[in-house]
C-alpha cells in the first residue's frame, strides 16, 4: 500500500478568546470528500482525532479547534482524506 497523500495546509490562524485560544487550520481539499483532523502537542503522539467527519465542499476547507489553554506552547496538526 502506498503512503497517504500529503495534504497541504494553506493557513494556520491562532485567536485568543478570553482565557483560551482557538486555531483555524485551512487546507487544500477535494469537494465531496471527508477528512480526519488530528491535533497534538507532540507530533510523535497523535492520539484520537479531533474529527473524522469533516466534509469538504470545495478546494479549501477550514477546521477550527477551540478551548486550547493559553499555556499550551504549540500545537501540531495533521489532515488525512478518508
Amino acid at each position: 500500500a502506498s503512503p497517504p497523500a500529503i495534504i497541504p495546509v494553506t493557513s494556520v490562524v491562532r485567536t485568543v478568546n478570553g482565557g483560551t485560544a482557538s486555531v483555524a487550520v485551512t487546507f487544500t481539499s477535494r469537494a465531496d470528500r471527508t477528512y480526519t483532523v488530528y491535533g497534538s502537542a507532540d507530533p510523535a503522539a497523535w492520539g484520537v482525532p479531533l474529527t473524522s467527519t469533516l466534509s469538504a465542499t470545495g478546494t479549501s476547507t477550514t477546521y477550527t479547534e477551540s478551548g486550547i489553554p493559553l499555556s499550551t506552547p504549540r500545537r501540531f496538526y495533521k489532515i488525512r482524506e478518508n
